[in-house]
Formats: C-alpha cells, structure tokens, sequence
C-alpha cells in the first residue's frame, strides 16, 4: 500500500471518510439533460480531471442538482454555459483542454470496460470516449489514445477486475474504493476519477470457483480488492447485492456510503458547513425541563438507503 498514489490538493487528513476539495473561486454550470448516455460518460470523467484539487465546474442532470446550486451553492459565482446537450463535450475540450492528457476508449461489447476506463482516467488524466467519439476528436483537438479497452482478451468481468487489481489498484487512492454499475454513465463518476479510486463491479453472492481464472471467484475477489484497504477506508457507490456487499466490507472494517447516485461530490466536499448557529444556541434552552419521567421507545425496522 505503500506506493499508492493521492491526489495533491485533496486533503484526506483528520481520519476524513471523505476528502476536502479547495474552495471553488467560481463555478461553470454545464446542463447534461438531453444529453447522450456516451456524452454524459466523457463529460463527467472530463469534470472529475477539472475538478481536481478545486472545482471548477457543476454538471447538471435533473431538477434536483438545479435546487442545490441554487438553494445551497449561490454564494459562489456562478456561470451558466449556453451550450447544452452533446454540444456540451465541445466546449468542455475547448475550454479545458490543458486538464487531460489524450482519451481512453472502453470497449462498447464489454460495458464493465468503462469501469476500468474510468479508474484509468483517475491515473492517467485521460477523457472515457466511445471508438467513434475517439475517431472523430483524435484530429480535431489532438487527443492522443491512452488506452484502447477493445485490444484487451477479457471473457468476462472476473477476469477484468481481477486484471484491474493487479494493474490498476497498486496506483490508485488508499483512502477509497467504489462499486459502480458500468451502466450509470454518470452519478458518483467524475468524484472517483477526481479521488484516483479504483472502481469494480462484481457480485458478492458468486461464490464459485471459475476455472477460467485460477479458479477464483467474484466473492473472493471482492475480498483481495478489499484486502488492500486498511481499516476506516471507505467503499463508495453501491453492490449488486446489499447484505452480502455490505457484510464483505463489514468484515474488511471499511466505511459504507451509499453514494452511486451522488452528483458533484467533488463540488460538495470542497464545501464547508456553517455550525455557528448550532454552537451559538445554549443546550438549556433547546432542552425542556420534564416534571415526569418518561420512557419513549423507538422501533426501526425496514430501513433501506437513500440514494
């Protein structure tokens, strides 16, 4: 775990489950809705590389991220691009060519390739592009090809991960790990490339042996990939399957966010909450004297995560 690498400018200090980005001076707003699922995939690794040590832009993909911008983010500056849709990628790559070093293309027949792609991206400060979008904008922005997914053997996403372990994880943060269905192009994506997390997508419930892959299993993959984490990391996204999922990471001492749908983490994390109001009002005035003693009971049962 030694050579594991962090990003500068994220501070992971104080036993953080989540880092601290800086402080965003300003904000460009980009609205992803009517956007292609192939767009929002490169616009949200694009804005993870951004975003990195200090937020710069917000994406937005429904009415909720436009409640919070206003409602939460209004004391930053704000700019709202005009471009819209797939027109978007363009002025992302025009505007904030220098963030990336070239493109990394996922294999299209092999979705849990963008996954992969996406953890290479972190490393490599590369944009997740489609075989076209790679064919079209090779020339036209001078985007070298950092990766091509497509020139990898892969019978299935056991022998992926299980090569993403050997090559990818050594280089990636120590301080998280995300599962992240390959197929949400966007949600929790432009934080992981943002953090260098290793993502992966497996099933905790197949727990038998594939002799393909030196008789490995995805359960027991999980378990090597969570092996290299220490105590108090925390495994971001979600699982395919909630109680075993959580149960590998319980037994890993890793902290859970259930975050795969969390937009603009990076925008969040750089943040800070004001607790002044809180600190100011004196606990004998928020606490009632009680003339009789009384005994509440709280009963919670059917409790599932938010996301």
């Amino acid at each position: 775990m030694s050579n594991r690498r962090e990003i500068e400018g994220i501070d992971w200090s104080g036993d953080r489950i989540l880092p601290a980005f800086q402080a965003p001076q300003a904000l460009t707003v980009f609205d992803l809705r009517g956007a292609s699922a192939e767009v929002q995939l490169s616009a949200v690794t694009m804005a993870g590389l951004i975003n990195r040590p200090q937020p710069k832009v917000y994406l937005i993909t429904s009415d909720e991220e436009v409640f919070w911008l206003k409602e939460a983010l209004g004391s930053i500056p704000q700019e709202t691009s005009v471009a819209n849709g797939d027109g978007i990628l363009a002025v992302l790559l025009i505007g904030y060519r220098t963030a990336i070093q070239g493109m990394i293309i996922y294999n299209p027949d092999f979705s849990d390739s963008i996954n992969i792609a996406t953890t290479m991206a972190g490393q490599r400060e590369g944009i997740v592009v489609s075989p076209t979008q790679a064919q079209d904008w090779q020339q036209t922005y001078n985007l070298p090809i950092l990766a091509d997914l497509r020139t990898y053997q892969w019978n299935n996403r056991l022998q992926a991960y299980d090569w993403a372990r050997q090559n990818l994880l050594p280089n990636s943060s120590s301080h998280a790990v995300a599962g992240l269905d390959p197929k949400n192009a966007a949600g929790l994506r432009s934080f992981l490339v943002a953090t260098n997390t290793f993502v992966y997508y497996l099933d905790s419930r197949n727990f038998l042996p594939d002799v393909t892959n030196n008789f490995q299993s995805e359960r027991g993959l999980m378990q090597a990939i969570f092996k290299e984490y220490s105590p108090g990391a925390v495994h971001l996204g979600w699982f395919i399957d909630e109680g075993s999922g959580v149960s590998l990471t319980s037994d890993a001492a890793l902290t859970v966010l259930a975050t795969d749908n969390f937009y603009n983490l990076e925008v969040w994390t750089s943040v800070q909450s004001s607790t002044a109001s809180a600190r100011e009002a004196p606990l004998a005035e928020a606490v009632p004297t009680l003339s009789a003693r009384y005994v509440v009971r709280f009963q919670l049962a059917g409790l599932s995560h938010q996301r």
